[in-house]
């Protein structure tokens, strides 16, 4: 029994992580800055620019190459055409950096305490990084307890009124890095806003994993980063949501996760922070084959 419950977990987990890393991009055109493919475009999605005279004809080739000095005009002026077509979210607005890097390579080094967006290129707004196949990053941040030798997850329902993954659970907090705060405080606005975590009890969080991960949704290309946290939560605490997003918190042991998982009750992203987790913490759940395929993953 134990055996057979191994070998369902462990084909779970390899899944949930393959699917999040599903990508061809041979549909897809690179956007260049000083040698720098920062992002992909879909090529069909190149077209409406050019049609709308954002970008010109020559840009129908096998890349699209910005001046860094006139990036940042054309991705708000793109941002404020593709709001008008509805071609990106409109009930967003934060500005998110973005860095000197290769789409496929995002940064993974931060300094934690500084401004998220030191050392960037510019800033955009977050709802067209997925569009532009820009590199987004995320705090995420396990809340865990033990009960004897079982660690149960504590993980947030989504409010069935959000547009992404309405009615889905997900780490106990998660949400997208803006560019004026450090990581730091990036989660614990998070933690405060969709979990009533103080500034205080936050800073007991441990920061855990930066894992990148690259896939494909609605002709966009996602490339993302996750900043992964664990914090070990007191049997007295209670959590509360402040913003709206959250409808309630429910605690979930290691089967029950991956039941979750097999009936895409989850939010599948979420998935990356916790099986990192049981890696980590050298939960013994995966068999070998599969533990060799997930770090690969994970790295």
């Amino acid at each position: 029994m134990i055996k057979k419950q191994e070998k369902k977990i462990s084909e779970i987990a390899v899944e949930s992580l393959r699917s999040l890393n599903k990508y061809k991009l041979e549909e897809f055109v690179p956007i260049i800055i000083e040698k720098k493919k920062i992002g992909w475009i879909y090529k069909e999605n190149l077209n409406h620019l050019i049609s709308s005279s954002l970008l010109g004809e020559e840009d129908r080739q096998t890349s699209v190459k910005l001046n860094l000095q006139e990036a940042e005009s054309f991705f708000q002026k793109s941002y404020i055409e593709l709001q008008k077509h509805k071609l990106i979210r409109t009930d967003v607005n934060e500005q998110c950096p973005v860095f000197y890097t290769n789409s496929l390579q995002p940064r993974l080094n931060f300094n934690y305490s500084s401004k998220f967006c030191d050392n960037k290129l510019f800033s955009v707004q977050r709802s067209i990084l997925g569009f532009f196949g820009l590199p987004a990053y995320g705090v995420h941040l396990n809340g865990w307890k033990l009960k004897g030798k079982n660690v149960y997850f504590l993980l947030g329902k989504r409010s069935k009124n959000i547009k992404k993954f309405p009615g889905l659970y997900d780490n106990l907090v998660a949400g997208g890095v803006v560019s004026n705060l450090s990581l730091n405080k990036n989660l614990a606005k998070e933690s405060y806003e969709e979990a009533s975590i103080t500034e205080k009890r936050i800073k007991n969080a441990k920061l855990a994993s930066v894992i990148s991960y690259f896939h494909i949704n609605n002709n966009c290309f996602s490339p993302s980063v996750i900043i992964s946290y664990d914090l070990e939560i007191n049997n007295n605490e209670k959590f509360k949501n402040l913003d709206g997003e959250v409808e309630g918190f429910d605690y979930f042991n290691i089967d029950q996760i991956f039941e979750l998982a097999e009936k895409r009750k989850i939010k599948p992203n979420s998935m990356i922070p916790i099986i990192d987790f049981l890696v980590r913490k050298n939960f013994k759940v995966f068999s070998e084959n599969a533990l060799k395929q997930i770090k690969k993953f994970l790295m």
